[in-house]
């Protein structure tokens, strides 16, 4: 599986990463400090953190060892858009969800197509 053969993956996800089965099981506590860790950065040091600091040169590092394209340059360069959230209706209950070119709408054309079946509670 992609997981056991990440390097990265196998660390969060595996108690011991040189055991395949020991992968998270249903009903297993589960502790990601990395990503923690990532949140405690962002909400002392804002979005800098994120976009310009260690987060950003260790998620450019793994997607360049992962063949992608993403620079530095990229995320320093990234500039958030605050926008109205995406709000519909679906079966009486009002949705709030992202706009795009987040994908609030495609949940919302789901949605659409799923109110034509009875789904049982």
């Amino acid at each position: 599986s992609y997981l056991i053969n990440d390097k990265y993956a196998k660390d969060i996800f595996f108690s011991d990463p040189l055991d395949e089965d020991s992968y998270i099981k249903v009903g297993e506590n589960f502790t990601n400090t990395l990503l923690a860790d990532a949140y405690e950065t962002i909400g002392a040091d804002g979005p800098d953190a994120f976009y310009k600091g260690a987060i950003a040169d260790n998620i450019v590092e793994r997607l360049t060892e992962t063949n992608g394209i993403m620079t530095k340059s990229d995320l320093e360069n990234y500039v958030t858009v605050d926008e109205p959230p995406f709000e519909f209706e679906y079966r009486g209950f009002d949705i709030i969800s992202a706009p795009p070119p987040a994908s609030g709408h495609v949940v919302s054309l789901v949605l659409q197509l799923l109110e034509r079946f009875h789904i049982e509670d």
